[in-house]
């Protein structure tokens, strides 16, 4: 590549608007070999402590940047022209790269106290999270004192806590902060959620997640005012019934098994649908009638 184009590059990226620039830069990340991904660091860490330009520079001093700039392009001339190039992603997903996904589910417990709303609160008892290749990342009781969460039958056969069984669990700002720890900077790829990371203390929105339940919606029977159909999450026991034959939901209900159901159903279902249509875009156009055949169980 020569000067010339390697200023025009330049001059691209300080024109553009944030998310082409913040594209191209994950390109050049995704080049770069992991030895020299410690000097890129030191390069942000010096950028950060950088001082905003002085305006008053004189000419001379102008002129000297400019010639310093201009030296710098030259030398990523001879860089770039020996790089190895590397083919751009094709997807969203291989953007982000294997590495960047985990899954979560959580399995709660009703606490007997109410919110200020004088509704009952759910709180996480056992917290499960997989890695891309669907290997246990974490798997956690949360500390629950006998008597303080409602137990009935229904209780029993959904998630088989009574008794003491959660007494032997982790106290949950111990569970939280590992949570937080893990999922941080990754696509948390769940189905619904954003229940889970309220049950831990944990916000939503401070973490990039990816519900399953946004894509695989079917049909209410309802209508808005306006005439739309009105669309409701299918649930995932009946997804991964319908898509693998399987009840993952027959029993006792388990996070980890969940959590790992959730990455199947993103990784075989999910990605070829989207590949289809708009690998680049995380949001997905439902079809009239795409997923109505998936009957509940």
């Amino acid at each position: 590549m020569d000067e010339f184009n390697i200023q025009e590059v330049v001059n691209w990226t300080c024109s553009t608007d944030r998310d082409s620039r913040l594209n191209l830069l994950k390109i050049l990340i995704r080049c770069t070999p992991h030895d020299e991904l410690k000097i890129v660091q030191r390069f942000v860490d010096n950028a950060k402590k950088r001082k905003s330009p002085n305006k008053h520079l004189s000419k001379k001093k102008r002129h000297a940047v400019g010639k310093e700039v201009v030296g710098v392009v030259a030398q990523m001339s001879t860089t770039v022209a020996q790089m190895p190039t590397t083919p751009p992603p094709t997807s969203w997903w291989e953007e982000v790269g294997m590495d960047g996904f985990v899954s979560l589910d959580c399995e709660m417990v009703t606490l007997n106290q109410k919110n200020s709303h004088g509704k009952f609160i759910q709180k996480a008892a056992t917290v499960g999270i997989v890695d891309w290749k669907k290997d246990t990342i974490l798997n956690e009781t949360v500390y629950h004192k006998a008597g303080s969460y409602k137990v009935n039958s229904y209780t029993k056969k959904i998630n088989g806590f009574e008794g003491s069984v959660l007494e032997k669990g982790r106290e949950l700002s111990a569970v939280k902060e590992q949570t937080e720890s893990i999922i941080e900077g990754k696509v948390v790829v769940t189905a619904g959620g954003a229940s889970d990371l309220l049950s831990l203390g944990l916000v939503p929105s401070d973490y990039e997640l990816f519900d399953i339940q946004t894509v695989f919606r079917k049909w209410s029977g309802q209508f808005t005012k306006a005439g739309d159909k009105v669309y409701q999450p299918i649930n995932l026991r009946s997804l991964y019934f319908h898509y693998f034959g399987e009840d993952i939901q027959s029993g006792i209900h388990s996070s980890l098994t969940d959590a790992r159901a959730t990455m199947r159903l993103f990784q075989e279902i999910y990605l070829p649908l989207a590949l289809a249509k708009n690998p680049f875009s995380r949001s997905y156009e439902i079809e009239d009638g795409e997923f109505d055949n998936i009957k509940k169980i």
